[in-house]
């Protein structure tokens, strides 16, 4: 995690040497935090337990390197939910919600359009994720327990679209929605004792509806 955040400074920091401009703000995203579940598991038949309301909120820098092109990265608060259900022989043995909470540094570029109309431009991004965990709070435990669900780092892949528009001498506010597909089994490998954790993964997507402020 450490290396990978390095990383990101140092490539953030690479761009911004060369910058046209600096662009930084802050977001706040209500998403839709739900699961994507493959399960092998000939004893257990293990189900998708629902989504959840959740929501993301942080810092934005978008560093243009070109007019239209920037590179886009932050740190943001996120929240998702993970949830399950275990049955064998028609007998529940896990019923589970559990909130999850990230800080997150997201890194990619974002590239707008000429302006659509006075002062307004559609913008497009790809990026990838990191996500170190800070907390996890597991509903419905009933003493099924005594190990973390979740693994301490998850990441993913991001695509969105919005709309940016100017307002005042320098500010912006935007608007978009995106897609945030998890690329990582978040299970631990002790997070039940009988189920057999090569044979069940879960990674955690969201669905967000993005808004901000630049100044």
């Amino acid at each position: 995690m450490r290396k990978i955040a390095l990383l990101a400074t140092a490539i953030t920091l690479s761009f911004a040497v060369n910058a046209q401009k600096i662009d930084i703000g802050i977001m706040v995203a209500p998403n839709v935090s739900f699961n994507r579940l493959i399960e092998e598991d000939e004893v257990w038949d293990i189900q998708k337990n629902g989504a959840a309301l959740k929501f993301n909120a942080g810092l934005v820098v978008d560093v243009f390197f070109k007019d239209n092109i920037a590179l886009t990265t932050g740190l943001t608060f996120t929240t998702k939910r993970s949830a399950l259900t275990a049955d064998s022989s028609s007998t529940t043995i896990l019923a589970t919600k559990v909130d999850l909470q990230y800080l997150r540094i997201p890194i990619g570029f974002k590239f707008y359009t000429n302006e659509i109309a006075n002062r307004m431009q559609l913008y497009f991004q790809l990026m990838g994720n990191l996500d170190a965990k800070i907390a996890e709070k597991i509903q419905d435990n009933d003493g099924q327990f005594d190990n973390d669900f979740a693994k301490l780092v998850d990441a993913g892949v991001l695509v969105g679209a919005g709309l940016e528009m100017g307002i005042g001498q320098s500010n912006k506010v935007f608007a978009g929605l995106n897609y945030d597909r998890g690329l990582i089994n978040i299970l631990t490998n002790d997070f039940h004792p009988d189920v057999n954790k090569k044979l069940v993964k879960i990674n955690n997507d969201l669905v967000s509806l993005v808004v901000g402020f630049k100044f």
